[in-house]
């Protein structure tokens, strides 16, 4: 559980731009991008269905890889399905196969101080076994201090408020939502409990790192469009292709995606509008849902659910 000092449909923006930004790593260590389609609610709202393969080798605990040299040359697939507020990420290897999987949701609640006990919908038998880490973001491990460190990065002036120990419970006058991220992590064979506790620790820290880097750079992203944050998307691929060699993948055009200019300002004025606060059940009956979707599930070309 992650406090912000910010809203949730203001960190929508944060979050799609450092999902970009941190992929960049990927391109030194290999990562290939098989799907990266946009898709609609039926309530029409946008998001993204993406699958990557990546080798992790480069950015892996190091006291894993000292244990297990050969993670180095392993690829992994990443599906994810991005409909913010709810963003499920499913990671597995084929050459572990049943071994590994990792499965991630997170979720953002407006307004809330990271007391909501079940905002999974988990049921009982999930919840014994559940442990619960509330991330302060001004109690800062050392290894996420030495990564803010290491890129330049401050925290800036008018978000001194999370300096502050708790301030969340303290009724802040900005805006604020908690980010809870729920880890389901299955290692079977050799040092199985070691290496989960080895994969949760480092997990935590790149959670906090993360979200400390989106208010870190809030100034680059605050004033971005969907369709900046699509564009930023696609220089990406190309980058991290080329660099690999990869052949570059087929897109379909954002201008036909988003269609006209008209439309572009349409959603433009709908991203300056805050939403009605969803109902706590509606939420949890979104993530109850996604658990029996698959990351990858078909998808019915643009046209049709235009048509639609």
């Amino acid at each position: 559980r992650v406090p912000l000092p910010v809203s949730v449909k203001e960190y929508e923006r944060g979050m799609h731009y450092t999902f970009t930004e941190e992929s960049e790593v990927c391109i030194t260590s290999g990562m290939k991008c098989l799907v990266h389609d946009p898709h609609y609610s039926p309530e029409g709202k946008f998001g993204l269905i993406t699958k990557r393969e990546f080798n992790y080798g480069s950015f892996l605990p190091k006291v894993l890889i000292s244990l297990l040299p050969k993670l180095k040359e392993i690829w992994f697939t990443e599906d994810c399905r991005y409909d913010y507020p709810l963003i499920v990420t499913e990671t597995q290897s084929d050459h572990f196969k049943e071994k590994f999987k990792m499965k991630s949701r997170a979720l953002f609640i407006d307004n809330d101080a990271a007391d909501h006990e079940n905002a999974f919908d988990l049921d009982q038998e999930s919840l014994a076994v559940r442990q619960v880490i509330t991330i302060d973001l001004c109690n800062t491990p050392n290894a996420v201090i030495d990564g803010l460190k290491s890129e330049n990065l401050t925290i800036p002036s008018h978000f001194e408020v999370i300096k502050t120990k708790n301030w969340w419970k303290n009724k802040p006058s900005i805006p604020f939502c908690c980010s809870y991220s729920l880890l389901d992590i299955k290692v079977s064979g050799f040092m199985q409990n070691k290496i989960e506790n080895i994969l949760v620790r480092d997990m935590v820290d790149r959670i906090q790192l993360s979200r400390l880097r989106s208010i870190c750079w809030i100034e680059k992203w605050k004033d971005l469009t969907l369709y900046d944050l699509m564009q930023k998307d696609r220089d990406f691929e190309i980058r991290a292709h080329q660099k690999q060699n990869f052949p570059l993948p087929i897109r379909e055009p954002l201008e036909n995606i988003f269609k006209d200019k008209e439309q572009k300002q349409t959603l433009q004025q709908q991203e300056q509008q805050q939403p009605e606060q969803l109902p706590q059940q509606s939420l949890s009956s979104q993530v109850s849902q996604q658990q029996q979707q698959q990351p990858t599930q078909p998808l019915q070309p643009l046209q049709q659910q235009q048509q639609q």
